[in-house]
């Protein structure tokens, strides 16, 4: 028996701060079952692993003033560089304001930032919501739009 992969199925990694994998990650994984998402526990350090051509998106879930001095800590070495070279899309679920670094990077889409308190379903329909966007990339000219010459309307 071969087994085939869904191709449609959206692998979505959540960002595991503490070594133990947490509630609330089960919590999502069990509502996501259903839905052909995958809901990946990873380690900062472990992105790169999962890292594609396409943009990845990254649940981060900050609850308390604990989750939030960790994610500080690996923000400059991990994430940074990730949202900045558009590799990942940061889903961040959180009770504090806006990550002000990232404020240039929301209407790229890149840095999605999500209020709590949410249900678990309020949250599922918001993540999938935003994990599925292709990012909204404008190729246009550095240099301006080219100088057209006026055509002669009169003929006559």
């Amino acid at each position: 028996m071969e087994s085939t992969k869904n191709e449609t199925t959206l692998t979505i990694l959540y960002l595991q701060l503490d070594e133990k994998i947490d509630r609330d990650f089960i919590s999502l994984a069990s509502r996501f079952r259903g839905d052909d998402v995958t809901l990946v526990p990873v380690r900062p350090q472990e992105i790169d692993y999962f890292l594609t051509s396409k943009m990845i998106p990254v649940i981060l879930l900050t609850k308390n003033m604990d989750q939030l001095q960790k994610f500080t800590r690996v923000k400059k070495r991990y994430i940074d560089y990730f949202l900045k070279t558009r590799r990942i899309r940061l889903i961040h679920l959180n009770s504090f304001s806006e990550i002000k670094d990232y404020i240039s990077l929301k209407p790229k889409r890149i840095y999605i930032n999500l209020k709590l308190p949410l249900t678990m379903m309020k949250a599922k329909e918001q993540i999938v919501l935003n994990a599925g966007i292709e990012s909204i990339v404008e190729t246009s000219w550095p240099g301006g739009k080219r100088a057209k010459l006026p055509t002669d309307v009169s003929n006559g």
